[in-house]
């Protein structure tokens, strides 16, 4: 059997979309407009994405780190 782990999740809306990530510490950022603590070692982080430059280098190295945390 094979066990699955997410890191991350999207929702597209009219307005663009929500990108949202899981890591084991909170990140304070004024780009991130929520969180949300899943037990005691996860943090939801959620980001709005309303144009292509929103995803920079930033939110990029914030999804890997999440990624390289699944397993």
């Amino acid at each position: 059997m094979t066990g699955r782990v997410h890191f991350g999740g999207l929702r597209v809306n009219k307005s663009g979309m929500t990108v949202g990530f899981l890591l084991q510490h909170r990140i304070v950022h004024p780009r991130i407009e929520r969180h949300e603590e899943l037990g005691r070692r996860w943090t939801g982080h959620f980001v709005k994405i309303t144009r292509p430059e929103d995803v920079d280098a930033e939110l990029i190295g914030s999804l890997a780190a999440a990624f390289a945390l699944k397993s």
